[in-house]
């Protein structure tokens, strides 16, 4: 069975400022347009698991839940139905 183990404290001297900037210009982005916050979310998360792991991406875990790499798939999955939603409500209003 896999054991997945989750370190939220492993180097929060370094991640804790990028989780409030990131926090702050997700809040930023929100206001204006949906999709580029999900979009910053994704570039926040990379930069989260780079700075937490020292890698960029681990192929391996793109099936484990609540990894990284799980979240970005996830992130760009909800993306991908909010785009094609919109363009199905702009088609209905013509």
């Amino acid at each position: 069975m896999n054991d997945i183990k989750f370190n939220l404290k492993k180097h929060w001297q370094k991640r804790l400022p990028l989780w409030i900037a990131g926090f702050l210009v997700f809040i930023f982005l929100l206001k204006h347009s949906f999709i580029f916050a999900l979009a910053w979310v994704i570039i926040f998360i990379l930069i989260d698991e780079k700075i937490k792991e020292g890698y960029w991406i681990k192929k391996d875990d793109f099936k484990k839940p609540l990894t990284h790499e799980f979240l970005i798939i996830i992130t760009i999955i909800i993306n991908i139905i909010i785009v094609f939603m919109k363009k199905i409500s702009k088609r209905k209003k013509r």
